[in-house]
């Protein structure tokens, strides 16, 4: 998962075609971390970009001790 500290980025399916773009203060990339699927589309920064990324061995470390906010965290997903 990464998190946009300063910068844009453009959001493209598998095709190419941009379908979102996030800035400053936004995140991507989840919906892997939470449901283990392999991602549904690609992140292309649209000039410098400063992104910090929680990995996943991190994001289950972290949120080891804490099953119901995993659990509520997925109902937000569906």
């Amino acid at each position: 998962m990464y998190f946009i500290e300063h910068g844009a980025v453009s959001v493209l399916t598998p095709t190419g075609r941009a379908i979102a773009f996030l800035k400053d203060g936004d995140f991507f990339g989840e919906m892997s971390l939470l449901t283990h699927q392999h991602r549904n589309a690609s992140v292309v920064a649209l000039g410098y970009c400063d992104t910090y990324r929680l990995d996943k061995t991190d994001f289950e470390e972290c949120i080891e001790g804490y099953p119901e906010v995993y659990e509520q965290m997925l109902k937000v997903l569906h």
